[in-house]
């Protein structure tokens, strides 16, 4: 994503939003190829649209990441890489879900 791309939702980012736009392919190398599997894991996944990288990739990253981890469960949205703010409900209900499944 570039910055020019970005012009266009200048008045809805706030400067940390932009920031962090600019910066997503950079941060997801920082991100550890594992997971304690100890610890039950919601991984939820946009599209890809608003991170710079195709939706083929994108999600070919979450199921890369996913693979040969146990206790994670991944669920993809055909929604804009911040998810809460298109299918809220939808989220809040799949968190809600997820918390009764896995706790006693």
């Amino acid at each position: 994503m570039t910055a020019a791309s970005i012009n266009g939702y200048r008045q809805i980012l706030s400067k940390a939003m932009l920031n962090e736009s600019l910066s997503v392919k950079e941060n997801a190398k920082k991100v550890t190829s594992s997971i304690d599997s100890q610890i039950p894991t919601l991984l939820m996944v946009s599209n890809g649209e608003g991170t710079g990288f195709s939706q083929e990739d994108w999600r070919h990253y979450a199921t890369s990441f996913t693979k040969d981890q146990k206790n994670i469960e991944v669920t993809f949205y055909d929604s804009p890489h911040y998810l809460y703010h298109y299918q809220t409900k939808e989220v809040a209900a799949k968190i809600e879900e997820f918390i009764k499944k896995t706790t006693d």
